[in-house]
């Protein structure tokens, strides 16, 4: 009797074990089919590069001198942006003999261009703004395109071809006979017209407020 009882006891006991196994076999199962998957997400970068015309340097400057310079912004980076250009004459004087070509295919002094392109509206060059009286002082003094560019995307050109004349005037002595070595200064900068907030400034090309919220 007390052996056909251990027998009973024993065979429970091998069933417990039994279902036990069981268990863990499936629990293994489970977890040795469970994978970890990583998901990289790239962050989207804007870029730009000034692409101007080929053209060659003229061994010498001429009393009077025409170069072709064309001057826009192709989007290089991953995302829509706005495009602002500062562009100068590296010595002044050259500066207020200089005369650049715009959009309209005339030529116009440097001072004029620069203060016709501040006006609402203007021929000189299509779609590009000239700022020098904005609240903030980190806005002041740059060209800026008013409309989005999308990758791979360009502006329109700014400029078209840059003319000195040092013949000179009756009215001016800094222009008799004195030509001079100058640099043109260009360089561009960009901003995403996604704001860190979700506001999208590229719907309704708002680029002053993209550039204002980004420079404060």
């Amino acid at each position: 009797m007390i052996m056909a009882r251990n027998k009973k006891l024993l065979f429970l006991f091998l069933c417990t074990i039994a279902a036990f196994l069981l268990c863990v076999g499936v629990t293994l199962a489970y977890l040795g089919t469970t994978q970890i998957k990583e998901n990289n997400v790239t962050i989207g970068k804007d870029n730009a590069v000034v692409t101007e015309s080929n053209w060659t340097k003229p061994e010498t400057q001429q009393m009077e001198n025409s170069t072709d310079k064309s001057v826009a912004v192709t989007n290089t980076g991953t995302v829509p942006c706005f495009i602002r250009v500062y562009m100068d004459f590296s010595d002044s004087k050259v500066a207020k003999l200089a005369k650049v070509k715009g959009a309209d295919g005339n030529d116009h002094s440097w001072d004029d261009f620069k203060t016709e392109l501040v006006k609402d509206t203007n021929t000189y060059s299509e779609k590009w703004k000239y700022v020098i009286s904005a609240s903030n002082d980190n806005l002041n003094g740059y060209f800026y395109y008013t409309e989005a560019v999308d990758p791979n995307g360009r502006t329109t050109e700014l400029i078209k071809a840059v003319m000195t004349d040092y013949n000179g005037n009756n009215n001016d002595d800094s222009n008799i006979d004195k030509i001079r070595a100058y640099d043109i200064i260009v360089y561009s900068e960009t901003v995403q017209t996604i704001d860190t907030d979700g506001t999208d400034y590229g719907t309704g090309n708002d680029w002053y407020t993209a550039w204002d919220k980004f420079l404060k």
